[in-house]
């Protein structure tokens, strides 16, 4: 995954902890990576230092609001192929 604004990357490898090479069921990296990857819940922090120096970063970040309920749309028992698949928008 690229890093915004930075030529390195994703960053680098630091050790394998876990290694199936040494009997683990999974390879586990460690990784020294930029904080500005993955997906943005920080917003408006994230770009405003107001919203930063008022406390809306990832810190403070109520975790509760990120999750919901679920209703899946489909045939019970039916996979989600290709050709069901249809991007929906968020009126959020």
């Amino acid at each position: 995954m690229p890093s915004w604004d930075s030529e390195d990357g994703v960053g680098e490898i630091i050790s394998l902890p876990r290694s199936m090479k040494n009997g683990s069921l999974a390879n586990n990296s460690k990784m020294k990576i930029e904080t500005h990857i993955g997906t943005h819940v920080d917003a408006p922090g994230h770009v405003f230092d107001r919203y930063f120096d008022l406390g809306f970063d990832v810190d403070t970040l109520d975790l509760y609001v990120l999750n919901g309920e679920l209703e899946p749309k489909g045939d019970r028992g039916s996979t989600i192929a290709p050709k069901k698949r249809e991007r929906r928008s968020c009126d959020c």
